[in-house]
């Protein structure tokens, strides 16, 4: 129905025209800036440090722009790019102080990284021992009555940080409004379909009023501090890694939708939108720093439109999240594998961009993305390359017991009891209720087998040929031994395990069902907190935490560690760190080179493993993405990366520790150095599924980064480094039906492209037939003019110049009396002659010398009047009237354009190229009068110029109106052709065969016995499709062939006739 919709809008030429229309006046109506940081100087920088050239274009854009995200590719340099920002923008009186929000872990790194950037500068570095409740009072005078450069606050604390009671009314009062809102469109949208669309639950939305105000009363109760960010003298917010931000609460009437991101929110990001609120209303800076500005959600860019261009939103009319997904997404109605891997469901999922190019533009207005490739472009051994341009994918085998555990049918079509899809079929329409089974307790243990069955069954032994571990080891092992000159490093990613005790105290022993744990004595971790949390006064006397800041240090050091796949793995014995370590010793490793990021416990221990991995001490480290993602700078020597398994927003992180710069051993051989990248999963588990959500995710993101370097509208058809997961799923499922499927879904998209192309196509033809008839009428007139105005050309015997006053409009006029030629005296020269060559001479000086006079005149009333344009307002300014011209000026910040105009006929206007001044980019906010850079001489030579080529700008309109004349004909002919697509045929068997597959596949999953019998009608379409095309193809040939002989034919009698006439005639 949409696309028949779609079609039926671009059939008549009027109807899209029309549209378009409303579309270009409403968000078709900017122009995108570009930045030239070049010429910036950084006092203060250290000249020690390089920055490169994308680099110091986004310190010269944050310095312009109000509101900024650096989405630049993980290692790109965002840090630096921010320092340098904020101490530029400090110095040149733009920001007075700065706020830097970064990860809890990083505070100290970007410290030093400050200092050694700005050795001179003054910093603030909150120490997590400044914001016990004790402390935090100090703290926030301290930063209200300091003139710090920076101040750099882990995320965790930046909720500390009061906002002020009014923009916390505001909201909530926004908030109430958007849900009323929200309600009256569901209550409509019943009234108007109530068949199709679910009555909204007045109850439920009178409940919803009630949390909304609770939340915020929390709030404002919660507010500790009576000084709050705006008494605090701060006017820039740089947010480092803002997609961990992402979850901003939004109204939807979407119901069912996948792919719509947390509707409900975080606090923290409640938090910080209040922060951006207060800042954009009192015309303060923000900038976000971040490598993934989509992590899991394509309605997170909504979000981060919210945070830093409320205003384009607002304009625009998008501010409610549902018409923002009209007019920039679609819900596309797709099969995906579920969560048991082995069948398919219809999901409804907002997972496609129908406006890419707005969406596009808009985005770019305030995003500055600089990628990899983009770098490349200028340093071709920036970052190392990925071996074999992708990732390697391992599929191991799945066992009996894990298929056993995910589900397997009987003749009946009933699963085993317990299983993973007896399970959730019982938990399908149910609530979730606490201590029951219910759907996210399912895909836990899913994922979790996928890994190792161990997770499951801490006993159970399980061979080499379906472990994981194993397989990675294996792999470990071979890049070990095949970069040991070198000290070649590697990472191994595990996110559902934890080890259990530290990498060099696992034992050795028993490789499997070996499983061990490191007690800790729980009096000694409260002796560490209570010690962290003491102080002692001026004599030395022990003060010790109140039980108030000893539970609310629990609650944060709670909520810090709160990582899902990290305390899943907690509760089981068993663990994959441990696995793999037994396995790497067995095979030759040294233990002391093996290390778990586990083993470092604070942030200086975590740096000395960085500098033992990057020494090559440790060639092999293990941990988590959340523990060895951002802050991981262990590139030096890494050879390879191995992902166990992932999430799909950890995937750019995760691979962003190697594909970076800084690694010595590219470095030294960057033509043939290759980084290898190694995905595992097991065939016919719930990995198949985590690649297709990182299919669906990586789609849209991938895509969208890249429009606007593609010029599409529509990114569905658009699949870059996706294709390799969908090579991965296929693989991990094992069914070769569930393959064909993979294989029809690329090929379908592959035809669908073309029907488009081939529809646009034709709707160009009309275009630019349309085109070319406006263009007709343009030129004829153009011609027209310039005729009259060659016409009115005065070639005078002297100069001529009547030059106008700006500032009153009087005018006066001055001639330049031509000086004589004289001609060399000849040596027999008569006395006559001689005297008459010495009073020409003295004439031609007198000359001269009342010129020189008139000139410099000229010169001044000239520049007088330049120095007035640029102070006057934009508008048309005659200027002066020259050989039988006007010649009026006009000017904006960027440019003066000068035009020549018939003195009878002001309308018509003729400009060149060479009458156009521009503005020095770098000068466009300061009061440099570019104007003034005019001079009189050069402006004559060019006005001379223009003059002169007007018979050549008069026979280029002519050949223009010709070409135009023979596009017309072109076009018109093109247009009422009307081909039909060739290959309609084959793109619906295509859909057809897809579609047969998919119900096959449903059949396989409810009974185990079906055996599908796929006959695929495409390919005998497309088989008929390419005879027919090569019969035509024959027959062309023949009939050319025929033609050939006819003609010949035709010739030899009228040959032998003239030949026999010829005979007869002598």
């Amino acid at each position: 129905m949409k696309e028949a919709f779609k079609d039926w809008i671009y059939k008549d030429y009027a109807r899209r025209t029309h549209l378009e229309q409303i579309y270009n006046d409403t968000f078709n109506n900017s122009v995108l800036k570009t930045y030239d940081g070049s010429q910036l100087e950084l006092e203060g920088f250290n000249h020690h440090i390089s920055l490169r050239p994308h680099q110091k274009n986004a310190i010269f854009r944050t310095i312009q722009d109000r509101a900024v995200c650096l989405d630049h590719q993980v290692g790109a340099g965002k840090t630096l790019c921010a320092i340098a920002s904020c101490m530029e923008q400090k110095r040149m009186g733009l920001v007075n102080k700065t706020l830097i929000a970064v990860p809890n872990h990083l505070t100290k790194q970007w410290g030093d990284e400050f200092y050694k950037a700005y050795p001179n500068a003054n910093v603030l570095v909150v120490d997590k021992k400044d914001t016990t409740e004790k402390e935090r009072e100090l703290l926030f005078n301290q930063i209200a009555n300091n003139n710090y450069d920076a101040v750099i606050i882990a995320h965790t604390h930046l909720e500390l940080l009061s906002n002020p009671r009014e923009i916390i009314e505001e909201l909530k009062e926004e908030e109430l409004v958007n849900a009323e809102k929200n309600f009256e469109r569901q209550e409509l949208a019943y009234e108007n379909n109530p068949r199709e669309t679910k009555k909204p639950n007045e109850r439920a939305f009178k409940n919803k009023l009630d949390i909304i105000r609770a939340q915020y009363d929390a709030i404002l109760e919660k507010q500790g501090s009576h000084i709050d960010i705006s008494q605090m003298g701060i006017d820039n917010l740089i947010v480092d890694e803002a997609h961990l931000f992402k979850n901003l609460a939004f109204e939807t009437s979407m119901e069912k939708i996948a792919g719509l991101g947390n509707q409900q929110g975080s606090n923290r990001a409640r938090d910080l939108y209040l922060k951006t609120r207060y800042l954009h209303q009192n015309d303060k800076k923000i900038m976000f720093l971040t490598g993934t500005p989509i992590a899991n959600s394509l309605s997170e860019m909504y979000h981060l439109q919210r945070y830093l261009t409320p205003d384009a939103l607002k304009e625009r009319g998008l501010e409610f999240f549902d018409d923002w997904a009209k007019t920039y997404g679609e819900v596309v109605n797709d099969f995906e594998l579920d969560t048991s891997a082995q069948s398919y469901k219809m999901v409804n999922r907002f997972s496609k961009f129908s406006d890419v190019q707005g969406l596009s533009t808009m985005y770019r207005a305030f995003a500055d993305i600089v990628s990899n490739d983009d770098i490349l472009k200028h340093n071709p051994h920036f970052v190392p390359k990925v071996y074999g341009d992708k990732p390697i994918n391992v599929v191991v085998k799945r066992s009996e017991e894990v298929a056993q555990f995910i589900g397997v049918a009987d003749e009946n079509g009933k699963y085993n009891e317990g299983s993973i899809i007896d399970r959730m079929q019982k938990c399908e329409g149910k609530k979730n209720k606490k201590g029951q089974d219910n759907i996210l307790s399912c895909t836990t243990d899913a994922r979790k087998v996928a890994l190792d069955y161990r997770l499951i069954d801490p006993n159970a032994k399980v061979e080499k040929e379906f472990s994981k571990s194993y397989a990675m080891a294996k792999n470990i092992y071979e890049n070990y031994l095949e970069t040991h000159a070198t000290k070649g490093t590697q990472l191994g990613f595990i996110g559902l395990s934890t080890p259990k005790t530290h990498s060099q105290k696992v034992s050795l022993e028993v490789l499997d069902n070996a499983h061990e744990t490191e007690n800790k004595n729980p009096l000694d971790e409260a002796q560490e907190l209570l010690e962290s949390l003491s102080s002692y006064d001026e004599n030395g006397n022990l003060i010790a935490p109140s039980k108030k800041e000893l539970e609310n240090e629990l609650k944060e050091k709670e909520a810090k560690s709160v990582n899902l796949d990290e305390e899943l793995a907690k509760s089981c014995s068993f663990d994959v760190y441990s696995d793999v370590l037994r396995h790497l010793v067995q095979m030759g490793i040294p233990q002391n080179e093996i290390a778990f990021i586990h083993d470092a416990k604070t942030e200086e221990q975590k740096q000395d493993l960085f500098k033992k991995l990057n020494r090559g001490e440790v060639r092999v480290l293990l941990g988590s993405p959340a523990k060895m993602g951002v802050g991981t700078n262990v590139q030096e020597r890494l050879v390879a990366m191995h992902e166990l398994d992932c999430r799909p927003d950890e995937l750019l992180q995760m691979e962003g520790r190697g594909i970076r710069q800084g690694n010595i051993l590219h470095q030294n051989d960057p033509e043939n150095f290759r980084m290898k990248i190694y995905r595992y999963a097991t065939e016919k588990t719930y990995d198949s599924r985590m690649w297709q959500i990182i299919e669906t995710k990586s789609k849209g993101i991938e895509q969208f980064r890249n429009a606007h370097k593609l010029g599409l509208n529509e990114l569905e058809d658009f699949n870059m480094g996706s294709s390799n997961a969908s090579e991965m799923k296929a693989e991990a499922t094992g069914n070769p039906s569930i393959i064909e499927e993979v294989k029809l879904r690329a090929e379908i998209k592959s035809e669908e492209s073309k029907y488009k192309a081939f529809n646009k196509e034709h709707y160009f033809n009309e275009e630019s037939l349309k085109n070319n008839a406006s263009q007709w009428d343009y030129l004829k007139q153009e011609l027209k003019d310039l005729e009259t105005l060659q016409s009115s050309a005065i070639i005078p015997t002297h100069t001529e110049i009547k030059l106008y006053d700006l500032k009153n409009e009087e005018s006066k006029d001055y001639e330049l009396i031509k000086v004589k030629e004289i001609e060399p005296l000849k040596e027999n020269a008569s006395m006559s002659e001689e005297l008459t060559h010495k009073k020409l001479k003295e004439q031609n000086k007198q000359i001269a010398e009342q010129n020189k006079e008139k000139l410099d005149a000229i010169k001044k009333q000239f520049a007088s009047n330049l120095n007035d344009l640029f102070f006057n307002e934009e508008r048309d300014y005659k200027l002066l009237e020259y050989k039988g011209f006007v010649v009026n000026a006009y000017k904006t910040k960027y440019q003066v354009e000068f035009s020549l105009s018939p003195k009878d006929n002001p309308n018509i206007a003729y400009s060149s190229n060479n009458m156009i001044y521009k503005n020095d980019t770098n000068q466009l906010f300061s009061s440099y009068n570019f104007c003034a850079e005019i001079k009189f001489d050069g402006f004559l030579k060019r006005l001379d110029n223009a003059i002169i080529k007007l018979p050549e700008k008069i026979k280029e309109l002519e050949d223009s109106i010709e070409t135009t004349k023979e596009n017309i004909s072109k076009y018109t002919r093109l247009v009422e052709q009307k081909p039909s697509y060739p290959r309609l045929e084959y793109l619906q068997a295509l859909k057809w065969d897809h579609k047969t597959l998919i119900d096959d596949l449903a059949k396989m999953g409810k009974d185990r016995d079906y055996k599908p019998v796929f006959n695929p009608k495409s390919k005998e379409v497309l088989k008929n499709l390419n005879a027919e095309k090569r019969a035509s193809l024959v027959d062309e040939s023949v009939t050319e062939e025929v033609k050939e002989q006819a003609k010949q034919e035709a010739y030899r009698p009228m040959k032998k006739a003239a030949n026999d006439d010829y005979d007869m005639g002598m």
